[in-house]
């Protein structure tokens, strides 16, 4: 593929290409954490360059799987991380990157968790964006929608 053909496809896919950069520099973080087995995020990531919209459709189907997980990250809930369970039958990179984060989470700093909130934001996002969903205003509904049972 020419220098191009490959521009052209960014320009198509904006929001997927960004969340793959910024994934790929999440696993560059997460290497500074020592996070066990992140040779296999690594490898994880040779995929990209086969189906690049892998990664993001993983995210929405075991992060973003139901709205209550988008809350417990924008709302930095640390027992999202403790107490998810992922028992696949297959391993994927979002699910190994979030046993490994889970794993580690009480050995973490403030800090080191706040740029872990921060990147599944960001990837939140970007899936948002490319599913051409107003970030803020879903949050907002969903809140509203689950506060509104507990008022009631």
């Amino acid at each position: 593929m020419n220098l191009k053909n490959k521009f052209c496809i960014y320009l198509m896919n904006p929001n997927i290409n960004e969340f793959n950069d910024q994934l790929k520099n999440f696993i560059e973080d997460l290497k500074l954490l020592e996070i066990n087995q992140v040779e296999k995020l690594d490898n994880a990531l040779y995929y990209l360059k086969f189906n690049k919209k892998m990664p993001i459709k993983l995210f929405r189907e075991y992060i973003l799987k139901n709205d209550l997980n988008r809350i417990m990250i924008f709302e930095e809930k640390e027992h999202f991380f403790i107490e998810q369970e992922y028992n696949e039958t297959h391993e994927n990179i979002t699910s190994l990157m979030v046993q490994q984060i889970k794993d580690k989470w009480f050995n973490l700093n403030k800090n080191e968790k706040k740029k872990i909130w921060n990147y599944f934001k960001i990837f939140i996002y970007y899936s948002d964006q490319e599913m051409g969903i107003d970030t803020i205003k879903y949050n907002k509904q969903i809140k509203n929608k689950y506060f509104s049972r507990v008022v009631m």
